[in-house]
């Protein structure tokens, strides 16, 4: 069992068993850097024990700005790794003697391979309404809270249709032209029973 939310969204114990023997220990001492504001991100970090300050350079170009200080189960270093190999949006600096718990990038990113819905979580965490319609439906929360408001919109007939297509791909080819009618009568088709919007012309192509 752990209380920290990325192992937590694991599926499975023997995803969390894979995890640790990926990861390794790190002890840092007090006032040592372990991550570079503006530099490549290396690796993906989990407080055991101690505590992290999270400081990003002011733009006045004065002292640091303290953002937070992170203690045990809290994470840091996953900005970089999550959104498309930006740098590092913060310096992390041990306030005492502590220790980290460490996926380098390589098992990061195998992991987040395996479980897109960790890694959509994340990139919502970090970008907000930023992040992509790719991300909200990858994770579960986002997804629902979506398909409420399509439904309040009375559009989630195009969440249905999405679907649909998806599993579509993986049917034997024997099946696909049937099934290609069957999707285009529900859903294409003028006055279809569940129509959704697309251009016209695509519509009489159908």
């Amino acid at each position: 069992q752990t209380n920290v939310p990325f192992f937590a969204s694991l599926h499975g114990d023997g995803k969390i068993s894979e995890v640790a023997r990926m990861a390794r220990l790190q002890r840092v001492m007090g006032d040592e850097i372990i991550m570079h504001e503006g530099e490549a991100g290396k690796a993906f970090y989990v407080v055991v024990s101690g505590s992290i300050r999270v400081l990003r350079q002011s733009r006045e170009g004065g002292a640091p700005l303290e953002l937070s200080v992170l203690h045990a189960e809290k994470y840091f270093g996953e900005g970089s790794l999550v959104l498309d190999d930006r740098p590092c949006m913060a310096t992390c600096v041990a306030t005492t003697q502590s220790t980290l718990l460490v996926l380098e990038r390589d098992a990061f990113t195998a992991i987040c391979a395996d479980e897109p819905a960790i890694r959509a979580e994340l990139r919502i965490k970090l970008l907000g309404p930023a992040c992509s319609l790719t991300d909200v439906l990858a994770f579960p929360p986002a997804r629902a809270s979506f398909a409420e408001f399509l439904r309040g919109e009375f559009a989630d007939e195009h969440l249905e249709f999405l679907d649909v297509v998806s599993k579509f791909v993986d049917l034997q080819s024997s099946l696909l032209s049937s099934r290609a009618r069957e999707i285009c009568d529900r859903f294409v088709r003028e006055g279809a029973g569940r129509q959704i919007n697309i251009p016209d012309q695509q519509r009489r192509e159908c």
